[in-house]
């Protein structure tokens, strides 16, 4: 495309979903001690992750998950650190607590 015309600018974007499947997800107990939450033994709840009815971005089968949920911090910190080792804790413990 820009050896047809070098002043074309381009954009894309990549967009993060989140679907009812996220309940089924358990919650490593890393990932609590990480946020400074009491651990506990259970899964994701999709309705903490998603924003509220009037503020919803549908994607496809799911919707856009709102980063200030802390829900939504604990399971990206799952994603970025899929293990529980000790170096992934003590690098996100002071970072992603809020």
């Amino acid at each position: 495309m820009l050896a047809a015309d070098p002043d074309m600018v381009l954009e894309a974007c990549i967009f993060e979903i989140v679907g009812q499947r996220v309940s089924q997800i358990p919650i490593p107990d890393w990932v609590f001690t990480a946020f400074g939450q009491p651990v506990t033994n259970r899964n994701f709840i999709y309705q903490n992750m998603i924003y509220p009815t009037n503020m919803r971005r549908s994607m496809g089968g799911g919707q856009v998950p709102d980063e200030s949920q802390l829900e939504t911090r604990m399971c990206f910190i799952i994603r970025r650190f899929p293990t529980s080792s000790s170096a992934a804790r003590r690098s996100t413990s002071a970072k992603w607590r809020s």
